[in-house]
């Protein structure tokens, strides 16, 4: 199978799915940007390794099931392409209101971990 080459190259769709999570990452950095006084407010200081944990972790997972377990199959790709998606959405709800949003942000991450769990299954 071409998949598993031993000098196989990132598919398209790989390059995608980490694009999306850089801009997901970016999202999250924009909010160390704004200073008052050139100084971090404690909630910025907070709020930043929470939502970047949960991006890398989602990140993580993803990858050690496309580098361990990726047949590279059209319902595989649906999948990736789902979590992209959620993600994109989850996007939106980081910054300073995450905690308003608190209960959408926890269902898209939920769903995320849910397809990420069927996938490994």
């Amino acid at each position: 199978m071409e998949y598993f080459l031993k000098h196989r190259h990132a598919t398209w769709l790989e390059l995608f799915f980490d694009l999306v999570f850089v801009s997901s990452i970016g999202v999250v950095t924009h909010n160390l940007a704004h200073t008052h006084n050139n100084h971090l407010n404690p909630e910025q200081i907070w709020l930043f390794p929470l939502q970047f944990i949960i991006i890398w972790w989602i990140w993580t997972v993803h990858t050690l099931f496309s580098n361990r377990f990726n047949h590279d199959n059209r319902t595989e790709r649906i999948f990736s392409l789902t979590i992209m998606f959620l993600m994109i959405v989850m996007s939106a709800f980081f910054g300073d209101d995450l905690f308003q949003n608190y209960p959408v942000f926890v269902c898209f991450y939920a769903v995320i971990k849910l397809i990420l769990v069927f996938l490994f299954f």
